[in-house]
């Protein structure tokens, strides 16, 4: 079994509960809402960032008030993902406590976590999201797992993870990934 380095976990609008459509949700989006601030980096998709990945200011709550810089992966998978996570070179010590996680550390254009009261208010600026994870060996072996349901609890609960609907190439990797979502949950 590869040893697997690089770590990608991306985040985006569920496109299922989009009608699998985005250009149909980009136009509705768009016609009803043009002036709003980007909720989501699906909504920077929209607003013409496509094929662009990079750090953009998004604002959950619409609210002009509260927003933060998140890194958009607007190229795999149709785009509009959230990167939540990211892990290439060991460059950044995820040993963390409890506080690190919940605000997060490291740099978007490198390795990361994003923080957890973060996640969550991304997470709640829709109803239906999708996780992603990419993985890479060091051999340049490439895997990746999808999960169409996707949601996380805020600080009271813990940020209980919650995750369903498993596609992808990721096979006996999957147990990488169990240990992930199982260490997410203590």
């Amino acid at each position: 079994m590869q040893v697997f380095l690089i770590l990608t976990l991306l985040l985006a609008a569920s496109l299922q509960a989009l009608c699998g459509d985005v250009e149909e949700y980009c136009l509705e989006r768009i016609k009803t809402k043009p002036s709003c601030k980007p909720k989501t980096c699906l909504d920077l998709l929209c607003l013409g960032y496509n094929g662009t990945s990079g750090v953009y200011t998004i604002y959950p709550t619409g609210q002009e008030h509260y927003s933060f810089d998140v890194f958009c992966d607007q190229k795999t998978d149709g785009g509009g993902w959230t990167v939540f996570q990211r892990r290439m070179d060991g460059s950044v010590d995820f040993y963390r406590n409890w506080y690190n996680y919940k605000l997060g550390f490291g740099n978007l254009n490198g390795e990361f976590w994003l923080g957890n009261d973060k996640l969550v208010a991304a997470l709640q600026a829709n109803t239906n999201n999708e996780l992603r994870f990419d993985l890479e060996s060091t051999t340049n072996e490439q895997a990746y797992a999808k999960y169409s349901s996707f949601n996380v609890g805020d600080e009271s609960s813990k940020y209980t993870l919650s995750v369903s609907g498993y596609t992808g190439t990721a096979g006996e990797r999957q147990l990488y990934i169990s240990q992930w979502i199982q260490f997410f949950n203590i």
